[in-house]
């Protein structure tokens, strides 16, 4: 089961269902004092590294798909 969102009539976000699973996973990370506990951004640095020229190239293309229309 995946997240599931809830729209108002124009569209717009309103809730969020969110399998149990995931929940009880998540709940070691609290918001406290405006801060994310339990999470470590460490983890993360660097992993899209080498990623630049990919993105570089797709914002290329997607720059040249609009000119087009």
């Amino acid at each position: 089961m995946q997240i599931q969102y809830i729209y108002d009539t124009t569209g717009r976000k309103t809730g969020v269902i969110i399998p149990i699973d995931e929940w009880e996973d998540g709940k070691e990370m609290t918001i406290e004092g405006g801060r994310l506990s339990g999470f470590d951004p460490a983890a993360y640095r660097g992993l899209l590294r080498g990623m630049k020229d990919r993105i570089e190239r797709e914002l290329a293309r997607m720059r040249a798909e609009w000119e087009h229309r």
